[in-house]
């Protein structure tokens, strides 16, 4: 009798004996080994490619990517987003925008954090006292004249009587002897 498809019947066989995992039968007299980057299941007639969005350990073992992980076809392994990319599913890697911060591993672009500036969205860098980094900052800035930033995440308007130069941290009261019509003057 013939074998049926899947399964694998050498010479003088006297039953039919399911093809095994690792491997594929393309016809039932002959067992190929599955390569690296695809899968054969138990019975298999040809080899499967491993599927984006998830990756192939073996030849017997396919396994989800997790999410701020990046998969495509033939993945062998898990692989992390790489940074100034994000990957919002395992199958698909997008670009972040200028702006905002995607690390290795992001699901997401979220706007480059205040108190720092993104000059690309791979790096972060923290600003210096007397500078100004709202949400969003691809450059450090000086705090403004007329304003203090305690923080280079917040910058505050000086309060009269008080005097505010360029890259203020804390007001300075108007020096005796002198009058500040203005913050900054």
């Amino acid at each position: 009798l013939p074998c049926a498809q899947g399964t694998y019947c050498p010479a003088r066989a006297t039953s039919m004996v399911p093809c095994p995992s690792g491997s594929f039968c393309a016809t039932p007299s002959n067992i190929t080994v599955c390569t690296l980057g695809h899968y054969c299941p138990e019975a298999s007639t040809a080899e499967k490619l491993c599927p984006a969005g998830s990756y192939c350990v073996s030849t017997i073992q396919r396994l989800d990517c997790a999410p701020g992980s990046f998969c495509p076809p033939g993945s062998t392994a898990l692989t992390p987003c790489p940074a100034a990319s994000f990957c919002s599913t395992p199958s698909g890697r997008t670009t972040c925008a200028v702006g905002s911060y995607c690390p290795t591993g992001s699901i997401a672009s979220p706007e480059c954090p205040a108190g720092g500036y993104c000059a690309t969205p791979a790096n972060r860098t923290a600003c210096e006292l007397g500078s100004y980094c709202p949400l969003g900052s691809i450059a450090e800035r000086n705090c403004s004249a007329g304003h203090y930033c305690a923080t280079p995440a917040a910058m505050a308007l000086c309060d009269r009587g008080d005097y505010c130069p360029e890259r203020t941290v804390r007001p300075q009261p108007c020096p005796a002897g002198t009058y500040c019509p203005a913050p900054n003057v």
